[in-house]
Order: C-alpha cells, then structure tokens, then sequence
C-alpha cells in the first residue's frame, strides 16, 4: 500500500508521518476484535503495526443504540512509535507535535 493512500483507509485518525516519499509502499498488519455486550452495546478493538518501522496505532471504540434510529459512537486512537514513525506521537525538526491519542464522539441517526 502507498504511503498516501494511508489517510482514506484510517479517516480522521491517522494523523501519520507522511513528510517522505508519498509513493513507498508500506507494508502493515492488522488485529480487529469486536464483541457485543448485548443486543445494544459493542466493543471493538483495532491495531495497526507498519511491518516497515515497528510503530503501531491502538484503536479501541464503543457503540451503543440508543433507539431505532439513534446510535452512540466513542472512538479513541492511541499512536506508539519512535521519532520519525509512521504512527509516532511526534515528528522531529521543530514540526508541530502530533497528539499520542485522539478521541471520537459521535451519534448517528439513520433514516
């Protein structure tokens, strides 16, 4: 997968070093869990490691429906990894440091 082709995949919460050779292949693994706590609430669980520098992004969530047509979302993104990483919590070279975590919240109303 190209480096800048990254963000459409993780949305909002990449917010990865992308400042080097946007056309490098980079090569990544991925874990996803999801369990429902019942017929209304569930938990998930992502991580992303790059195969490339060994950081990683944790990305747990909650979702819960709240009626018919209303659903709670909580989203969290948590970034570990060295200087200069893909998913590090900061860039080196006076950049503007990244966050090491980013919360979503969020309802969804379907109709």
């Amino acid at each position: 997968m190209k480096k800048d082709n990254l963000s459409s995949i993780l949305g909002p919460f990449f917010t990865g070093n992308l400042t080097n050779n946007l056309k490098e292949n980079v090569g990544l693994i991925l874990g996803m869990a999801n369990y429902e706590i019942d017929e209304f609430s569930q938990i998930n669980l992502m991580v992303i490691s790059s195969l490339n520098d060994g950081s990683i992004i944790v990305m747990p969530g909650y979702r819960n429906q709240l009626s018919n047509n209303l659903s709670f979302n909580l989203s969290t993104a948590i970034y570990f990894g060295k200087e200069d990483t893909l998913f590090a919590p900061n860039v080196s070279e006076g950049a503007q440091q990244k966050p090491k975590g980013m919360i979503g919240i969020g309802l969804t109303y379907s109709f």
